[in-house]
Formats: structure tokens, C-alpha cells, sequence
């Protein structure tokens, strides 16, 4: 009996030492993962090209040049986005962060800009040499799906945002944006 209790004493000391020794290896090797670092490309000063859709019918679209800045908060893990130019003549920002989840394995991004303020998040998978997020909200009774596509390019890279009120059978471009390598100096 004697060599029982001790038996049983040292497989909930060994429990507890593995239990907190967990944590603490998890949190040693930080957030940062091999999926995680794929967000990496994101990274720099860059100048942005932006057309914003107006109207679809008569179909009007607006250029406007703006810079983006996208820098790690932690490196490797997440990265935040802010984007500055006009909108109408009006200065507009873009404010957004980059991310992997482990737990999802899912990359996630959430957004908003200051002529709206909505706070919309996403999540998205690697779809060949594209990075897809999408969303969805709910207004009244109507369901809106929303798609975000970022696609690398030899100079930067290209994201366009989307919309389908059909369930996703067909989709509204309602923003391209291509992004650039800021140039020194500038």
C-alpha cells in the first residue's frame, strides 16, 4: 500500500511539472509559426494605387494614390496596417491587422476605415497564389457575404475587396488596390 501512495504521489508530481512546463515552452516559442510567417511579404512602406468603386450603374470608379505602412506588432505572428490617402477629395485611413490563428488554421484579418467605422473581420486560406479572406454580416434579414483577395505580384502585391448578396454565385468589386514598394526618400 505504502509503495501505491507513492506511486500515485509521484504521477500527480509528474502531472503538475508537466502541466506547467507546457505553458511556459508554449510561450517561450512565442506566436510565431512556419504558416504564420507567410504573412511576411506584407511587410514594408508602400505605395498604394487605389480605385474605389463610386457607382455600378453608370459604373464610376475613382483613383487616388495613397502609402501604406505595414510593420510587425509581434514579429513573425501579426502585423498591423495603416493606410493613408483621399476618398472623394477626402482624406481617408485604413486601419488593419494580419494574423494566423493555430487553433483555426485559419490567417485572420480585421479592418476598418474612417469613413464608415465598421470593424469587420475575416478569416482566409492560401487558394493557389492567392490569399483569400472572407466574411460575413448580417443586416435586417439580408445576409452579405464579403471577400477580400490579396494576390502577390513581382512588385508588391494586389488586394481587391468584394461583395455577393446572392450567396456567393456573383460578386461586386468595390475596391483594387496595388501596392508597390515605397521608393527612398519618399
Amino acid at each position: 500500500m505504502k509503495n501505491l501512495r507513492f506511486t500515485r504521489a509521484a504521477i500527480v508530481a509528474a502531472s503538475f511539472v508537466i502541466f506547467l512546463s507546457g505553458p511556459v515552452r508554449a510561450q517561450d516559442a512565442g506566436c510565431q509559426t512556419e504558416r504564420s510567417k507567410m504573412l511576411g511579404f506584407l511587410s514594408g512602406t508602400w505605395t498604394v494605387q487605389s480605385d474605389f468603386r463610386m457607382s455600378r450603374n453608370p459604373e464610376v470608379w475613382e483613383s487616388t494614390e495613397g502609402t501604406s505602412v505595414i510593420e510587425p506588432v509581434f514579429p513573425g505572428c501579426l502585423w498591423k496596417e495603416t493606410l493613408s490617402g483621399t476618398r472623394e477629395g477626402k482624406p481617408i485611413t485604413v486601419a488593419g491587422l494580419f494574423g494566423y490563428s493555430n487553433i483555426s488554421d485559419k490567417f485572420q484579418h480585421t479592418w476598418a476605415h474612417s469613413n464608415h467605422g465598421v470593424l469587420t473581420f475575416y478569416e482566409g486560406v492560401f487558394e493557389e497564389e492567392s490569399l483569400v479572406f472572407s466574411a460575413e454580416l448580417i443586416v435586417g434579414e439580408r445576409k452579405i457575404l464579403f471577400r477580400k483577395v490579396i494576390q502577390r505580384t513581382a512588385e508588391g502585391f494586389d488586394a481587391r475587396t468584394e461583395r455577393s448578396v446572392d450567396g456567393g454565385e456573383s460578386w461586386d468589386t468595390g475596391w483594387k488596390v496595388s501596392y508597390r514598394r515605397a521608393k527612398a526618400g519618399k
